[in-house]
C-alpha cells in the first residue's frame, strides 16, 4: 500500500474519530488531535504497522511530531536499535 497523507489522514480519522472534520495537512501535530495521549500513540503505532508494515518508534510518535515528519519516517524507515 502507497504511503501518501492521503493515506495516514484516513488512518488518523479510522483510529481517532474525534478527529471529525478537522483538517490534517503536514504540518498538523499529533498533540493538536483531539484526546492525543500516550495509548493514542500506541494505537497508532499499532495502525501503521498493520496497514503499512513499517515499524514506527513510539518515540517519533511525540505531541509535536508533525503528519510530514510521520510520513518523511515511514518512506525511509530507520531501524531502531531496540530492535537489535
Amino acid at each position: 500500500m502507497q504511503i501518501s497523507l492521503e493515506r495516514i489522514a484516513e488512518g488518523l480519522r479510522e483510529v481517532f474519530p474525534e478527529c471529525g472534520d478537522m483538517t490534517l495537512v503536514m504540518e498538523t501535530q499529533l498533540g493538536e488531535l483531539p484526546e492525543w495521549d500516550s495509548m493514542a500513540a500506541v494505537n497508532l503505532q499499532t495502525f501503521l504497522h498493520q496497514q503499512f508494515e513499517v515499524e514506527v518508534p513510539l518515540e517519533l510518535l511525540a505531541d509535536q511530531t508533525t503528519v510530514e515528519e510521520i510520513l518523511s519516517f515511514m518512506k525511509n524507515p530507520v531501524p531502531s536499535e531496540a530492535s537489535n
